[in-house]
């Protein structure tokens, strides 16, 4: 390859790194991330955990304070990855194995934390009225018991349900007395149903940017899963 040639390309590439380096770190106040990078794409908003979407990147914020920084795909609409495990390289070369366990338990609970912190956004309560006669859901939200995702495979934007909530302007239950809820804004996902923490109130429905993220995560999780294992070995 020609001198110039090469500088040029070398030079092209600097400029395309530059261009990606994020201003927060973990630590950073939510201010300095606003005034650092501006008001993001868009906010998932779970009480003391804000998630919130840049164009190539997530910012995980706890209590007012950056927890992670993470890399996002490029297009929400993307092929979802294919299944965690094939293929997948054991622990960074001369990292002890306590060490690669501490680290993907620690990145497996992180994208288990965000997860948790999408499904259990509020959905919006109303006063209830004499004028506004809510439907009735039997007596609670949920059955007992969740089943495990298929972590590697599941598409959680196929098993989202909306239809039978929908059928109701406002709709309640025993278990919330004074208040209703609007019927459009509630879901049911038997594969998101393990994250559910308060089961007394009924959970927001997601939109579909949300739930490309959990698949994301899903996915986060299995690899974590499957390297943990191998780290394990023969039981």
């Amino acid at each position: 390859m020609r001198p110039r040639l090469f500088l040029r390309l070398s030079c092209l590439a600097l400029l395309v790194a530059a261009s990606l380096v994020r201003a927060s770190t973990v630590g950073d106040t939510y201010a300095k991330v606003l005034a650092d990078n501006g008001q993001p794409k868009n906010i998932i908003d779970a009480g003391s955990v804000k998630i919130l979407g840049y164009p190539g990147f997530t910012i995980k914020v706890r209590d007012g304070l950056v927890v992670s920084i993470k890399p996002t795909e490029a297009s929400p609409a993307a092929p979802l990855p294919p299944p965690a495990g094939a293929g997948v390289p054991l622990p960074h070369p001369y990292e002890t194995t306590e060490h690669a366990y501490s680290r993907l338990s620690a990145e497996r609970q992180s994208a288990v934390d965000s997860v948790i912190a999408i499904v259990n956004q509020p959905v919006p309560q109303i006063p209830m009225s004499p004028n506004l006669r809510p439907g009735w859901w039997g007596n609670g939200w949920f059955h007992e018991g969740a089943s495990i995702p298929d972590y590697a495979n599941v598409d959680i934007r196929v098993t989202q349900e909306v239809v039978q909530f929908m059928k109701y302007r406002f709709i309640s239950s025993p278990l919330n007395p004074g208040v209703v809820f609007p019927g459009d804004q509630i879901e049911f996902n038997a594969n998101t149903k393990l994250y559910y923490q308060d089961r007394n109130l009924p959970k927001k429905r997601l939109t579909q940017d949300e739930m490309v993220e959990i698949n994301r995560l899903y996915r986060v999780i299995a690899k974590c899963d499957s390297q943990l294992a191998l780290l394990k070995g023969p039981q």
